[in-house]
């Protein structure tokens, strides 16, 4: 399509014709304060507002986006000033009149009619003011029953070449049997315009990829890329093209731990899993993560496991994309012993005499509670496997208790034989 062919291209607006005509009063006050003459508002300057409060949406200038200039497209249009980005209209007043041109313009003896224009194009508003020199009485608007035409208030004259326009997709990719939708934008220099599809026609290279509706909704069917297209009405020939990716869905979630112990001491741990999803072109790879048992671990969404309390939970992390494909890390929470406490410190045998140390380990819900012993010198004393200590010959040694779980606590006695 040559860039410079006009095209037209429909809005999603709304005309405010109240607006229109609070700015209009405005502009007398300040006109009558500045001891000018009332200024008339005329239906066609009006209409032309409005006409060119839509063409700001789609480029932000004096120059239209079909290529003339503002005045050139209608005879009677002598003088114009823009406004967006407030839908006060006190805020948008104020503005034209600290602006220096704008305050000329609105004050000027030299202008005998105005058209203001108020329309809100997807969200946004834009506001226009077109001046006239001459002051017919058939002309004057009837504030009563004026109205914007519904069936043509959308639409808009452009150049290819002049405009910037882009495909938008809700999802830069999809996986099969998903759906996303495609818009046309307009960026008019200020903020993107969506434009009514109605305007176009879509169209996928590879339907077997993706297809895709008259409302630029896209359905995946298969792993692979197609063109969309989009073409103005009327046209033969597409004004914008972008790829569009399908990926497969999700086929496997593998952690990088199938099982984990933890030696629970008198603080909590913690452990990062990570999964990996294939394939690696697959939609969408995230994963959400759960514990069984959130008394013993908990889990967080990035995969952050906390230790909590003595026991075995199940930490699995789950496709998103295909929530039948999941994989699981087993963790383990051992209480540890924190502590050893014997009934004695230090004890006194004679020569073949025993006696029995009992050992008591902390906390009571430790998994391993027993401990082993050591005497440092057998020569004076020695020591069993359950703690009974003899004398052998006079002199002092130590006999230790240590936790078999590996904690590495233990408490000593002192044992002296005479």
């Amino acid at each position: 399509m040559s860039g410079f062919m006009k095209k037209l291209i429909s809005l999603f607006l709304v005309a405010v014709l109240s607006l229109s005509v609070m700015i209009f009063d405005a502009i007398n006050r300040e006109r009558v304060s500045e001891s000018r003459s009332k200024i008339v508002m005329d239906k066609e300057l009006m209409d032309y507002a409005m006409l060119r409060c839509k063409e700001l949406a789609i480029k932000f200038s004096h120059d239209r986006p079909n290529g003339e200039s503002f005045y050139s497209a209608f005879d009677r249009a002598y003088g114009e000033d823009i406004f967006t980005g407030s839908s006060s209209t006190d805020y948008v007043i104020e503005q034209w009149l600290q602006n220096s041109s704008s305050r000329k313009d609105i004050l000027t003896d030299y202008y005998k009619s105005v058209g203001v224009g108020a329309v809100e194009v997807d969200g946004s508003f834009y506001w226009v003011l077109i001046f006239g020199i001459d002051k017919e009485n058939n002309l004057i608007v009837d504030r009563t029953n004026y109205d914007v035409e519904a069936n043509d208030s959308g639409l808009v004259s452009f150049k290819k070449s002049l405009i910037e326009a882009r495909i938008r997709f809700g999802n830069t990719s999809l996986c099969k049997n998903n759906s996303t939708r495609a818009t046309i934008s307009f960026y008019n220099g200020i903020s993107y315009t969506q434009i009514d599809p109605s305007s176009v026609t879509f169209d996928s290279s590879n339907k077997n990829v993706c297809v895709i509706n008259k409302l630029g909704k896209i359905l995946g069917l298969e792993q692979g890329k197609s063109t969309i297209s989009v073409t103005l009405n009327g046209d033969n020939y597409p004004f914008l093209e972008q790829d569009f990716y399908v990926n497969g869905e999700v086929e496997d979630v593998t952690l990088n731990r199938s099982s984990y112990t933890y030696y629970r001491t008198n603080k909590s741990g913690s452990l990062k899993l990570s999964a990996r999803v294939t394939p690696y072109n697959a939609g969408n790879t995230r994963v959400t993560w759960k514990s069984g048992n959130n008394r013993v671990a908990t889990v967080d969404s990035n995969g952050r496991v906390t230790m909590k309390g003595k026991g075995t939970a199940k930490i699995t992390a789950t496709s998103v994309d295909s929530p039948r494909v999941s994989d699981s890390c087993t963790v383990k929470v051992v209480q540890r012993v924190t502590g050893i406490k014997l009934n004695k410190n230090t004890i006194s045998l004679k020569k073949k005499k025993s006696y029995r140390l009992k050992a008591t380990c902390s906390p009571s819900n430790a998994n391993r509670r027993s401990v082993t012993w050591k005497s440092y010198n057998t020569k004076v004393a020695k020591v069993d496997k359950n703690g009974k200590v003899t004398g052998v010959k006079k002199g002092k040694t130590t006999v230790r208790a240590t936790a078999c779980d590996g904690s590495k606590k233990y408490a000593n006695c002192t044992v002296k034989v005479s």
